[in-house]
C-alpha cells in the first residue's frame, strides 16, 4: 500500500537574537558606511564578534542539519535608496545566512527567496519573503535563489550575510577544524555531502 509522502526537503530556519540592542551597538561599531565590503576580505576583521554574537543560533542550526558548520566568508550591506542586489545565489552547495542588523518593517522589504522547483499544480515561479524584524537571522541553501528589492526608504537597511560549509574547504582544514577527530569528521561530513537518496518511507 502506497502512502503519501514528501520526498524532498529544504533546510530553513529563522531565528530572533536574544539581547539585540546590545549585540547591535557592538557589530554596528565594526562597519564602514560604504554599500559592501563584499570580496574584501576571505573573513574580515567583524567576523569574531559576529560569530561571538549569534552562537546559539549557529549552534542550534547545527544541530537542527545535525552537520557541522563553519563559516567560510563574511559581508556586510548597506543599502540607502535605491540600492539593491539583483537575483543570485551563493554557489552549489553549503548553507547562507542573511542577519538583519538595522531594517524598519514599515519600509523595508526582507530577502525574497526563490523555489527551486515550480509550483505542481500551475509550474508558475513560487517565492516566500520571511517576516522579518531587526535582529533577525535566516538560515538557507547557498544555492537558492534570492534578492534584496530596492530599498525605497531613506532608512539604511544593513544586513550582514555569510557562507557555511562548503565541502572542500572543509576537507582541506579539517585538521585546523577538527583536530584529532579530522579523518572521523571527514567520514561522517563525506557520508552526508554524498548520498543523495531521498529518505523516506516505503
Amino acid at each position: 500500500m502506497l502512502k503519501n509522502r514528501e520526498i524532498f526537503k529544504i533546510p530553513y530556519s529563522h531565528y530572533s537574537i536574544d539581547n539585540w540592542e546590545e549585540k547591535k551597538s557592538k557589530i554596528l561599531d565594526q562597519l564602514d558606511d560604504k554599500f559592501t565590503d563584499y570580496g574584501d576580505y576571505e573573513l574580515p576583521p567583524y567576523e569574531s564578534i559576529v560569530r561571538q554574537n549569534i552562537s546559539n543560533e549557529l549552534i542550534d542550526f547545527s544541530s537542527y542539519l545535525d552537520f557541522p558548520l563553519s563559516i567560510m566568508c563574511m559581508w556586510y550591506e548597506r543599502s540607502k535608496r535605491s540600492h539593491r542586489h539583483p537575483v543570485h545565489n551563493h554557489g552549489g552547495a553549503g548553507f547562507s545566512a542573511v542577519m538583519y542588523v538595522e531594517f524598519n518593517p514599515e519600509v523595508h522589504e526582507s530577502t525574497v527567496l526563490y523555489s527551486p522547483y515550480g509550483n505542481p499544480f500551475t509550474g508558475a515561479l513560487m517565492s516566500y519573503r520571511p517576516d522579518v524584524k531587526e535582529g533577525d537571522i535566516i538560515f538557507f541553501p547557498s544555492s537558492f535563489l534570492h534578492e534584496a528589492r530596492p530599498n525605497e526608504s531613506d532608512e539604511v537597511r544593513t544586513i550582514i550575510s555569510f557562507n557555511m560549509f562548503d565541502t572542500q574547504l572543509l576537507f582541506a582544514k579539517k585538521d585546523e577544524l577538527f583536530g584529532d577527530k579530522a579523518d572521523e569528521a571527514v567520514k561522517r561530513i563525506a557520508e552526508r555531502a554524498y548520498d543523495h537518496t531521498p529518505n523516506y518511507d516505503k
